[in-house]
């Protein structure tokens, strides 16, 4: 699974819901998760799934996000007139519409540029994408859709096609599945590219970290093409000498 190595990883599994047919109640086995723990009072969902089977589980950042071109993005996004709403795909593109207020809208404009979008949809993909949007201001619709496809079907349900077009902040590594539909369905969009995905600088110093701590887990967990691209070279660096077999997931 991991090309170049001489440690054993093996695949098992597609994802979270493979674990939950595991029945081993001892903590002793561990899973390393490669995203970014939740941060706040409330328990992490992952670490929970995973204790209540028995398992230890933990967190390690892989992805980090530079932001640029929101200059351009900005003098876009001050013409809410010129648009029939805006898509948000995830937290990143609602962070980038955020800091390019704050860095070039004047404080008494902000308010009244905000107004003018709120009257428009927010279309989002997700919960936390909505949340992060409701603190701007944004009137969200299709939180429920669990992916890119699915609020593509709720955007063409509700724009007319040829209508003025949809704003889509989004990031280089953005999937067509939106872009392909709406044009599918001839409604108009313009996309705007305001971040791009790094690796975490951080990442390898926290795996030696959790290897110093808990030793070698038994099940490593990626979630996404990115992560594994990012990843491996720091799980081969820093577990080439180990003994024992890692699964990845």
């Amino acid at each position: 699974v991991l090309p170049g190595s001489k440690k054993q990883f093996t695949l098992h599994g597609s994802g979270l819901n493979s674990f939950r047919l595991v029945t081993l109640k001892t903590l002793n086995i561990r899973v390393l998760l490669l995203r970014a723990p939740r941060v706040g009072p409330e328990s992490d969902p992952y670490h929970q799934v995973f204790l209540n089977h028995g398992l230890e589980a933990a967190s390690i950042p892989v992805l980090s996000f530079e932001f640029f071109a929101l200059d351009d993005f900005y003098k876009t996004f001050k013409q809410p007139e010129k648009f029939t709403g805006i898509i948000f795909t995830s937290q990143r593109a609602v962070e980038a519409t955020a800091m390019c207020m704050q860095q070039y809208a004047e404080a008494g404009f902000q308010q009244e540029l905000m107004q003018k979008w709120s009257g428009l949809p927010a279309y989002v993909v997700g919960s936390a994408t909505k949340t992060s949007a409701d603190s701007l201001g944004f009137t969200c619709y299709g939180e429920d859709c669990g992916n890119a496809e699915e609020l593509a079907n709720v955007i063409c349900t509700e724009v007319k096609p040829a209508s003025k077009p949809l704003l889509f902040p989004c990031g280089t590594l953005k999937r067509e599945t939106i872009p392909v539909t709406l044009e599918s369905k001839h409604i108009n969009y313009s996309t705007v590219e305001v971040y791009r995905t790094i690796a975490d600088p951080c990442l390898e110093n926290a795996i030696q970290d959790y290897k110093n701590e808990h030793g070698t887990p038994e099940f490593v967990v990626f979630f996404s093409p990115s992560g594994v691209r990012f990843a491996t070279a720091a799980l081969l660096k820093v577990y080439q000498s180990s003994k024992g077999t890692i699964k990845v997931c």
